[in-house]
């Protein structure tokens, strides 16, 4: 039980902070249970000083009236501070994975073919293990003090992204409304854009599309309650949110006239 009890905290501190590496995988001969848990304590640490930068600056946006419609009116705002923080980190990351000549990948291998004597360091160095203890502990303080507004702010962004794609469909469906290959053509291309767009708005929140509908369907009552704590939040979430429904509807409506089907016989008189 120990065992699994180191894992799953070393585990967790990785999976939270690190994306999966595409750099090629080399053998972990540089790497010990001593140096691995050095690595995680690194990484840990790291995520703790990026959260604690992070909190106030999603407070500035949503609960300073003054700031809050900047980012109603264009969320890049928010994006373009954050990603100040954003690359601080990685750049602090990609050094300390350096210096240790590793990677998120090989992390991941050495602690799935090294479980027992990761757990048998930790346990003849328990200063090791509060420590890991300790920043898991803060680490999910602050995580949890954000998600909620950071969803918040997701929302906004994500909903300002679906207008734009649905004005690009809708743009599409008039510009080849009598050719309906080329129109499903494009409109297969311009989905796929949205897409990626999608993907890269939510990675720019720490976050993939599935995590961010995961959390949603999860969470809806408390970001729901949320906003209507905040009504400038609440109040420019409905204004997003009547724009975008006879979007859909124009869209949708103009996309059946063009891929609908000719009778094939004529309608009796």
């Amino acid at each position: 039980m120990k065992r699994k009890t180191h894992s799953k905290r070393l585990f967790w501190i990785l999976s939270t902070t690190l994306f999966t590496s595409s750099m090629p995988i080399p053998c972990h001969a540089e790497l010990s249970a001593e140096s691995y848990c050095q690595v995680a304590i690194g990484i840990a640490q790291q995520q703790v000083d990026y959260l604690t930068k992070l909190t106030p600056l999603v407070d500035k946006y949503c609960e300073d009236p003054n700031f809050w419609p900047v980012y109603a009116a264009e969320p890049n705002s928010f994006l373009k501070e954050k990603s100040v923080l954003s690359k601080t980190l990685d750049d602090q990351r990609a050094a300390l994975l350096s210096s240790f000549k590793t990677t998120p990948t090989e992390l991941y291998i050495f602690e799935a073919d090294n479980q027992d004597a990761i757990a048998g360091y930790l346990t003849n160095n328990p200063e090791t293990e509060q420590a890991i203890g300790s920043l898991s502990a803060q680490i999910g303080v602050l995580t949890n003090k954000i998600k909620v507004p950071y969803y918040s702010m997701a929302v906004v962004a994500n909903t300002k992204l679906e207008i734009k794609n649905a004005g690009e469909l809708i743009a599409l469906a008039q510009q080849h409304a009598n050719d309906k290959d080329l129109f499903l053509q494009q409109e297969e291309a311009t989905r796929k854009k949205h897409n990626a767009a999608k993907e890269a708005l939510f990675k720019s929140f720490d976050r993939t599309t599935n995590e961010y509908l995961t959390f949603m369907s999860k969470n809806k009552e408390a970001v729901e309650q949320y906003i209507v704590n905040h009504p400038l939040i609440k109040d420019t979430i409905d204004g997003l949110s009547r724009q975008i429904g006879p979007l859909v509807e124009e869209f949708e409506a103009l996309r059946e006239d063009i891929v609908k089907e000719p009778d094939l016989l004529p309608v009796p008189e």
